[in-house]
């Protein structure tokens, strides 16, 4: 029996204090691109299958897609987003099924609806500490948004 792992939430924003290449829009479609994504922490909701959604801080969901393999980065990881400094995002995410949304996704049109946003007036609290697990419905509720 196959278990269907569980939507998984990235939220990211800029890092122009590492590097002034870094903003988000860069360093999401640099990684986009690369087809993988590097974070600072191996969680166990890391793994193949896993479907993402993408949120950049203060613009929306951006995009989803879906986990291939966890790793640990190498230095060939250093061409996916020059300047990105790899010593503080030491795992990879390989992805697969990639896709950009057209236009980001409004987060406030649909905060009441969500049910990981357990506190609606300080919404923003909800998109710390990702990767995080994010119910199914809700992931499928910001698919279905998209229009």
């Amino acid at each position: 029996m196959t278990i269907d792992p569980r939507p998984i939430l990235i939220a990211f924003g800029d890092l122009v204090k590492f590097d002034p290449r870094l903003k988000a829009d860069y360093v999401y479609s640099s990684l986009m691109a690369a087809e993988k994504w590097l974070v600072s922490q191996r969680r166990n909701c890391l793994v193949p299958g896993a479907p993402i959604m993408f949120y950049q801080n203060r613009l929306g969901f951006v995009g989803t897609a879906a986990i291939a393999q966890v790793a640990q980065t190498s230095s060939a990881d250093s061409t996916a987003c020059p300047g990105l400094p790899l010593k503080l995002f030491p795992y990879r995410i390989s992805l697969e099924k990639i896709r950009v949304f057209p236009r980001p996704i409004d987060c406030r049109p649909l905060i009441a609806d969500l049910t990981f946003i357990k506190n609606k007036k300080s919404w923003g609290l909800a998109f710390m500490g990702t990767p995080r697990l994010i119910p199914k419905g809700d992931f499928g509720r910001i698919v279905k948004a998209k229009g």
